[in-house]
């Protein structure tokens, strides 16, 4: 299977706006968003290189509350005004000796945490490194997957047969790996679970034999619980991120009208539509862990899509950028696109100058660590 007939496999798995797009185009916007179980890298890599961007972040840890809160004035503050950060140089992650190849995936706001898979056949291997110490996660299913990470070190990941059952979702922290149930009956996924800062997950759940998300709920693990709670978010509503104060980022579809509009919710439902120029469908796919920013996707109607970043407290478009949907977004408002791009105000950064071509960015820490897939040292 090759990796273009594997992501139209698992794009089902990817909320997108009913706008009309045509497989190809969801395809292009889509391709780093998927997680292949495939690696298309050289086999024997011995070691990943980071990139570590030299940004001031918009949140620095004196500027929290005792109590962890954000300062609501810092945490609505625009995003800088640098044309572009400045780099320094990358380390190396070290990776168990045979363990072939290895996409990262995520770390955590404060860029000591970071998950990844490797892959064995057509199947997930998940790591995840802590202060630079790796750890191999044991392989408990065929196929086991890791998704996202947060500040305390605990992971998120997901597992399954192979074989087209259920999957099992879980927690993993310190060796330890806690299955999360899920609602009575039979259910099925639409994106990825997220973990925020607290240990809060979310996830959007539709029945197994749904189309499209209908009859979907939205469902929180609170910190240190495995059953979920189904949350009163409108019908037709989808969240895929959740920000330490517990603002959801999502989309809600009109059906009547094909279209879509990027949303942030709090925990009771209730909600506000982000700015979206007329005649496009929108979607939130990440805010930031201080909820102060949020990423996601614009859909003009038989047009590629485009990056969008959006000030949650005033819920305005503050820019429009790339050929694809960002997909993660830190403090300070740097985003990274589906497609392995990183900007900033609206503008690419580029991390290795002089490059033909750059490494694909996967993840962003508030502290301005940038994630990604190479096997070289690079500097930028």
């Amino acid at each position: 299977m090759n990796d273009e007939q594997l992501l139209r496999e698992r794009l089902g798995e990817v909320d997108v706006p009913p706008s009309g797009l045509g497989m190809d185009q969801v395809l292009a916007a889509g391709f780093r968003r998927v997680r292949r179980r495939r690696i298309a890298t050289v086999a024997g890599t011995a070691a990943l290189t980071l990139a570590v961007l030299a940004v001031t972040p918009a949140l620095l840890p004196a500027d929290r509350e005792p109590d962890g809160k954000v300062d609501p004035v810092l945490a609505t503050k625009a995003p800088s005004a640098e044309v572009a950060p400045s780099c320094t140089s990358a380390f190396t992650l070290p990776v168990p000796k045979g363990a072939g190849p290895i996409d990262l995936v995520d770390v955590d706001p404060t860029g000591r945490h970071i998950v990844g898979n490797g892959s064995k056949g057509q199947d997930f291997v998940p790591f995840a490194w802590n202060d630079g110490k790796v750890d191999r996660i044991q392989q408990f299913a065929a196929s086991v997957e890791m998704f996202d990470v947060n500040s305390s070190g605990t992971a998120l990941g997901r597992a399954d047969d192979s074989k087209g059952g259920l999957e099992t979702f879980f927690r993993y922290r310190n060796g330890k790996v806690t299955p999360l149930s899920m609602p009575a009956g039979r259910w099925q996924t639409n994106g990825w679970p997220q973990i925020n800062t607290a240990g809060d997950i979310i996830a959007t759940a539709q029945p197994a034999d749904s189309l499209e998300g209908k009859g979907a709920v939205i469902l929180l693990w609170p910190a240190g619980r495995t059953t979920p709670e189904k949350l009163p978010l409108p019908k037709d509503a989808a969240a895929h991120d959740l920000a330490g104060n517990g603002a959801i980022a999502g989309i809600l579809r009109d059906r009547s009208k094909d279209t879509s509009v990027a949303y942030v919710w709090d925990r009771a439902g209730k909600g506000r539509a982000l700015e979206t120029p007329p005649g496009v469908s929108s979607g939130a796919y990440a805010i930031s862990s201080n909820g102060a920013w949020a990423t996601g996707g614009l859909w003009p109607e038989h047009e590629d899509p485009s990056a969008a970043l959006w000030n949650v407290a005033t819920g305005k478009l503050v820019a429009r950028f790339g050929q694809a949907p960002g997909h993660r977004i830190n403090s300070d408002g740097l985003v990274v696109t589906m497609d392995g791009a990183l900007f900033r105000d609206g503008k690419p950064v580029t991390l290795v100058s002089g490059a033909t071509s750059q490494p694909g960015v996967t993840g962003v820490a508030d502290t301005g660590l940038v994630t990604g897939t190479t096997s070289r040292n690079y500097q930028c």
